[in-house]
């Protein structure tokens, strides 16, 4: 079920800003001292600030999340996220390659995956003639099949 099939769990499902974060519902703002929550904020900064780092250090991650966020959202499922983007990782690796090249390219995204990905998607297209089996039954003089 799609989400713009049911408006009404929709409705049942909205989210407000104010709403609290799904793992922090029972959390104890008393339970930490002072020095544990700035301590804790800093180790919060760091690790953002790492993970900006890597992420632009490799914009083929930030491709494969942006392809797989515009995946789901052309599905709205209503229910079931985990079942799309299984769906999305279930596809082909030539498919999604090509969906992250042409996502790269694009954004003009200057990365050394792009030559990669472009060998990748070139030779699964690449078809070795010694791998199909040929029948020449129903087939006339002109190479039409009858």
């Amino acid at each position: 079920m799609m989400a713009n099939e049911c408006p009404n769990v929709l409705n049942q499902r909205a989210f407000h800003p104010t709403d609290p974060l799904q793992g922090m519902r029972n959390y104890d703002l008393g339970s930490l001292s002072q020095k544990q929550k700035e301590m804790l904020n800093h180790m919060k900064i760091s690790q953002r600030k790492e993970n900006e780092i890597y992420l632009h250090k490799h914009p083929e991650i930030k491709g494969l999340i942006s392809i797989l966020l515009r995946y789901v959202l052309i599905k709205k499922p209503a229910f079931d996220v985990h079942q799309i983007v299984g769906a999305f990782f279930a596809r082909s690796r030539n498919i999604i390659a090509k969906d992250l090249l042409e996502y790269l390219l694009e954004t003009e995204c200057a990365s050394g995956i792009i030559d990669d990905l472009r060998k990748e998607v070139d030779e699964s297209n690449v078809i070795n003639i010694n791998d199909i089996e040929f029948s020449t039954e129903n087939i006339n003089y002109f190479g039409c099949q009858e």
